[in-house]
């Protein structure tokens, strides 16, 4: 837990959010264990790098391959206080890179792009 004197507020309304994350240095995200054990990604993954931020996060299985360099994993407090600390061009790439896999992961990932996955699903399902 942090001090209280980090704590800005208790709410921050959803039209919010992007610009938050996009104007953040850093968006930090973990995983509960049971998560990370069995592969779920954090919906802040998709949100904050859709956003165009820069996100930190613990490591999970299949991390990496989705998010191509747009998330930095760690798995020590060491890691991530290099992470942290480090150059976030040279991290991240520079803003253009960054728009760039905000642009891909938000197509890839978007509702509409999730409910034609399920539709598609369902179509095959008996052809299984």
């Amino acid at each position: 837990f942090i001090e209280s004197s980090w704590i800005a507020g208790t709410f921050i309304s959803n039209d919010e959010i992007p610009t938050l994350y996009r104007s953040s240095r850093i968006v930090l995200n973990d995983h509960r264990p049971d998560m990370a054990k069995r592969g779920f990604l954090s919906n802040r993954l998709f949100d904050a790098v859709a956003s165009g931020a820069r996100v930190v996060s613990d490591e999970v299985l299949g991390i990496s391959e989705v998010f191509s360099g747009a998330v930095m994993t760690y798995e020590t407090p060491q890691e991530l206080e290099a992470i942290c600390s480090g150059e976030l061009d040279e991290l991240f790439g520079d803003a253009e890179v960054i728009r760039e896999r905000a642009i891909k992961i938000g197509l890839a990932n978007s509702f509409d792009a999730r409910a034609e996955q399920l539709i598609r699903a369902v179509m095959n399902f008996d052809k299984q």
